[in-house]
């Protein structure tokens, strides 16, 4: 039986500029060099090592390095940010039936986008990379979210916009639903057994 949902910050509740500097800049990855860095300055601020600003002035520097601007794209992707107003609203009614995790890889300086109000309004708990040195698809942030929600592995969903970290989510128990923005959430989650 399911008796907690968590979802995936960026990309999931809000949009995430990383996905767009992906999207719109893919000569940047097409170096396996450069995506090699890029996965490694992800992994270092989702584990706290460096902050969000230290991220981002490396990531502008890899576009200036393909003769694109870093600091003007950067600066679009980032106030180009909003939030799932949709999703948010069905997760307050979600709340009433289940448990509401949140578990995001999010490095120090970059959690500014849910007050503390609100963080209490939508989740019963927030897991965040940098404050418990580990980062997902580490088997161990998902069994350490479900702990922290007082239910085992198998009664959790796992929501997220990228399909590895929703494999290694089902990997540890966990039924999982690979996100696309503006998804019906509530249909998916009835697709895979959830009632409410």
């Amino acid at each position: 039986m399911i008796r907690a949902i968590i979802f995936d910050c960026f990309g999931v509740l809000i949009s995430d500029a990383y996905t767009v500097i992906k999207r719109e800049y893919p000569e940047l990855y097409a170096d396996p060099a450069r995506a090699t860095e890029l996965a490694r300055l992800s992994a270092k601020s989702g584990l706290g090592l460096i902050t969000s600003e230290e991220r981002k002035t490396r990531i502008a520097e890899l576009l200036d390095s393909v003769g694109i601007s870093g600091k003007s794209a950067l600066e679009k992707a980032i106030s180009g940010i909003e939030g799932n107003t949709a999703l948010l609203a069905e997760i307050k009614e979600l709340r009433k039936h289940y448990k509401i995790g949140l578990l995001s890889n999010v490095g120090i300086g970059f959690w500014k986008r849910f007050t503390k109000e609100e963080t209490t309004e939508y989740f019963d708990d927030v897991v965040l990379s940098y404050q418990v040195g580990l980062v997902k698809p580490d088997p161990r942030i998902f069994e350490l979210a479900a702990e922290r929600l007082g239910v085992e592995v198998s009664e959790c969903v796992f929501i997220d916009d990228d399909e590895k970290n929703v494999k290694s989510a089902k990997d540890c128990g966990m039924q999982g639903i690979t996100y696309d923005w503006d998804m019906d959430i509530k249909k998916a989650l009835k697709n895979i057994g959830v009632t409410f």
